[in-house]
């Protein structure tokens, strides 16, 4: 008997870091594909723009403002989606913060909140997350980077912070998987996002987005993931630009 792929527009789909980048550029993919979209970010003025530009273009989107690295927060954008839309089908991780320089330059301070945001940030998420995916399955995805296997110069806690997220991440899928719930790890090489524009000209490099990855391939990636039928699941996706320098 042939199996059914799920549908994105039958899907609640929580984003966070969703106000710009790769979370709006999914957060408007998906609603273009009939889901219902709750997005998050701790800025409102560009959140608020956001969930406009998504109702303007036909879609459905429901925002909240908070903090990541707050799980109290994360708490009030799952609820926020419970509230709107009685459910949550896919949570996606994708806030996420950098830092660039050598690991001596770099303060303790900044690097502890670099580990709030893209470790903490996803622990507090996701926690929160499998509460209300076990009600109906799900699956919980991780927008991390190629970094989470390897280390370049000047990027050392960064790269560190993903490193841990790849094992939180593992680890946690096989405590989960029994509860009905999949998780999706993809890891990105460079993107044409303002944070790799700022990445670039640290570098002194030209910026040349049309030689990197686009932020719609990456939804487009991760929307034909959670399509998938409950009978398989993908864990890790490593995604590179086509024309990588």
């Amino acid at each position: 008997m042939p199996v059914s792929q799920k549908q994105v527009k039958d899907q609640v789909i929580v984003i966070t870091g969703a106000s710009s980048g790769i979370g709006l550029a999914t957060a408007k993919e998906a609603a273009s594909r009939g889901a219902r979209v709750v997005i998050n970010s701790r800025d409102p003025v560009d959140l608020s723009k956001a969930v406009q530009e998504i109702r303007e273009e036909g879609g459905e989107a429901t925002m909240h403002i908070g903090d990541v690295a707050d799980r109290s927060a994360m708490e009030g954008l799952a609820d926020t989606a419970i509230a709107a839309y009685r459910r949550i089908d896919t949570w996606i991780n994708n806030a996420g913060v950098s830092i660039y320089g050598e690991i001596s330059e770099v303060r303790i301070e900044d690097a502890r909140r670099l580990f709030d945001t893209n470790y903490w940030g996803v622990v507090n998420g996701s926690l929160v997350a499998v509460e209300h995916l076990a009600t109906f399955g799900g699956t919980l995805i991780n927008v991390g980077s190629v970094l989470s296997e390897t280390a370049y110069p000047l990027q050392g806690h960064y790269a560190a912070s993903k490193h841990a997220l790849r094992a939180y991440a593992n680890a946690l899928r096989s405590e989960v998987n029994a509860k009905g719930i999949r998780v999706l790890s993809v890891y990105l090489g460079r993107v044409a996002t303002a944070m790799q524009e700022k990445i670039t000209a640290r570098e002194g490099k030209a910026y040349e987005p049309e030689r990197l990855l686009q932020p719609d391939d990456v939804a487009c990636t991760v929307l034909a993931a959670v399509t998938l039928p409950s009978s398989a699941e993908i864990t890790e996706i490593f995604l590179r630009p086509g024309r990588p320098h």
